[in-house]
């Protein structure tokens, strides 16, 4: 059995969410047709049916609600880990360097440094 790779669990579970793959792809940003090479391959690397599929529904198999069971948790908590750092998209940080004069550093530079922050000069 090949590992699967996160995107054909992300893939998967969106499928099993929806239970049609036009809507499942749609959601994800991807063609249908890449969207069931990408859950045939899943099924194939792990040697199971996930899914059952007619002209006219998709449902789960007892595997495949086995795998959503497992990795639900695992892909809410990635978004909720991944959305956490959106903390530091709009944080600024890190060192500012001025170069100039050491007359225009002590006289336009060092009054703001009154705030009790650490100037280098």
């Amino acid at each position: 059995m090949h590992k699967p790779e996160l995107r054909e669990l992300i893939a998967f579970a969106e499928a099993a969410r929806q239970l049609n793959f036009t809507r499942a792809a749609a959601a994800l940003g991807v063609s249908l047709p890449s969207f069931s090479q990408t859950l045939r391959g899943l099924e194939e690397k792990l040697g199971v049916r996930l899914l059952t599929r007619t002209t006219r529904s998709v449902s789960l198999t007892a595997a495949g609600e086995e795998l959503l069971t497992n990795i639900g948790p695992i892909l809410s908590g990635l978004d909720s880990v991944l959305d956490g750092l959106n903390k530091f998209r709009s944080a600024t940080g890190g060192k500012l360097r001025i170069l100039g004069s050491r007359t225009a550093t002590t006289v336009l530079i060092a009054p703001a440094g009154s705030t009790g922050q650490r100037n280098t000069f």
